[in-house]
């Protein structure tokens, strides 16, 4: 035992182990997951993955869409999926139905999902929080990992009425289901407050931004340029969801001004959404020959389409401060790209983009401040490639890794405060 015990003292290298820390078994729930589309399920399938190679037992229960099989395992992560009805971006009346038919669903198959420590629920779909604190159990622990905020997401795009009474009702449901988390987590400071406003003892709450999602296949041999004729174009992106939350009119807008005087920028846009009809109807109207449309590409070539654009836009209403934080805003970096960032500055994207120097932001409805940030970076190339440099270096350093580490510090905690 020598060299170990001096005494009283422990050896220092014994001091950097934890024998009290035991990993524990986890259930996350989220609507999507690999393969089925969505952000959130991306996020959540890295995080799963990282854990599970720490050596965390992972279960992730999800919806089932397609021929997936109901139970299977990935990556050391076990994958539940129960049957839901589809799901429609295109139709509210759809999408609606299809969420409410996972409530159930989830209810059901988690009741029967053996002892686990901790359940840890998303926000896809919409205050399935409620689940949470119906499952559990004796010394369980309950997180929320809040990606964004309802019903007040719901309120601000118009799908429900502000301060109606569905908005006050599910309002009073959300932070019942919110004060009883051992934990929340938020995915920005800003979002946090959000969550504070609420009556949400802030000692629950701990911050942990998302990240650049890994891209498996980091090819770019300029192939997307060349299939849609952008070869000497500057070309200006936004790829993702054209939601309601989004603002566009800037974008359109400064397409009008910078058609004639700067025929070499092309505004590529691609995606889809409930905003898409009309942001597509707009520039038609304003016969924006400098604007092409494009649908959602395939994952395997998202990061080589990301690479094509010489600048990225991201956009947010003023009112969903707090609310949502852009996602996309990791993935534009991690392509080694500025974003221009068209939405409250107090936004932890913005923030972000200041404090790289990775981009710039501009106000909601600074359509004289996008053109002139635009036309600084098509014309000083210097400008552009230092925050092309500065996107490569931030990127390294935006990885699921700091997520693992802040996760596991989280499952560690002790809950030894009383609740406000």
């Amino acid at each position: 035992m020598s060299g170990l015990w001096m005494g009283d003292h422990r050896h220092p290298v014994l001091d950097l182990i934890r024998f009290d820390f035991v990993a524990p078994t986890l259930l996350f729930i989220n609507r999507v997951y690999p393969p089925v589309s969505g952000a959130t399920g991306q996020l959540l399938a890295e995080l799963a993955e990282a854990l599970a190679q720490r050596g965390f037992q992972v279960t992730i229960l999800t919806a089932r869409y397609g021929t997936d099989p109901v139970v299977s395992k990935l990556q050391g992560v076990t994958i539940d999926r129960v049957k839901v009805l589809p799901y429609s971006r295109s139709s509210l009346l759809r999408r609606a139905l299809s969420y409410l038919s996972v409530y159930p669903a989830f209810l059901w198959r988690a009741l029967r999902i053996g002892r686990v420590d901790v359940i840890i629920t998303m926000t896809d779909p919409p205050l399935h929080l409620l689940l949470s604190p119906l499952l559990k159990r004796k010394n369980q622990q309950l997180i929320h990992w809040a990606q964004d905020l309802y019903p007040e997401v719901a309120e601000v795009v118009g799908v429900i009425k502000k301060d109606g009474f569905k908005a006050k009702l599910l309002r009073t449901l959300s932070t019942w289901a919110l004060k009883r988390q051992d934990r929340i987590v938020a995915v920005g400071h800003c979002m946090k407050s959000r969550i504070q406003a609420r009556g949400v003892d802030p000692r629950l709450i701990r911050v942990i931004p998302n990240w650049a999602l890994t891209d498996k296949k980091r090819a770019d041999d300029g192939r997307f340029r060349m299939d849609h004729n952008l070869s000497g174009r500057f070309v200006v992106m936004y790829s993702g969801n054209i939601g309601l939350a989004h603002t566009f009119t800037e974008i359109l807008e400064a397409a009008e001004i910078l058609k004639e005087s700067k025929p070499e920028l092309r505004f590529v846009i691609i995606g889809e959404g409930a905003g898409f009809a009309k942001v597509h109807q707009s520039a038609g109207i304003k016969n924006l020959t400098n604007m092409l449309f494009l649908p959602p590409v395939k994952s395997e070539d998202l990061y080589q389409a990301l690479r094509s654009a010489d600048v990225h836009l991201a956009t947010m209403k003023e009112e969903m401060l707090g609310l949502v934080i852009p996602s996309k805003v990791y993935g534009i970096l991690a392509s080694e790209k500025p974003c221009l960032f068209i939405g409250p500055e107090k936004c932890e994207a913005a923030s972000l983009l200041l404090s790289t120097q990775t981009g710039l932001t501009i106000k909601n409805g600074d359509v004289p401040g996008l053109v002139a940030a635009l036309i600084k970076l098509s014309e000083n190339e210097e400008f552009l490639k230092t925050m092309q440099r500065n996107a490569a270096r931030t990127a390294k350093n935006l990885s699921v890794t700091g997520a693992v580490e802040s996760f596991h510090k989280l499952f560690q905690e002790k809950k030894d405060f009383q609740r406000a």
